[in-house]
């Protein structure tokens, strides 16, 4: 059961983040290019290395907290990002 739980936590978590990551990308695309409709890309390496979909976060807060990544490592990107995310 515990292995449950840690697996809908890493979902949930990797949701929001990702989610996140997504609507600042979108953002950024829409005020570059001045369309509503852009599609959203980010430019920012890191996020899209760590947060780019849901598995991704998922895999990043695994190896964030099994000492595989230094959570620095995928957080500093997020704080530019938004207060939300930290």
């Amino acid at each position: 059961w515990t292995l449950v739980l840690l697996q809908l936590l890493f979902y949930s978590f990797g949701v929001i983040l990702t989610q996140i990551v997504s609507d600042h990308c979108r953002f950024e695309a829409i005020t570059k290019r001045d369309d509503s409709n852009a599609i959203p890309e980010c430019s920012e390496e890191l996020l899209v290395r760590f947060w780019k979909n849901v598995p991704e976060s998922m895999c990043t807060l695994l190896l964030a907290i099994s000492g595989g990544l230094s959570w620095n490592d995928a957080f500093r990107p997020l704080r530019d990002v938004s207060a939300l995310a930290v």
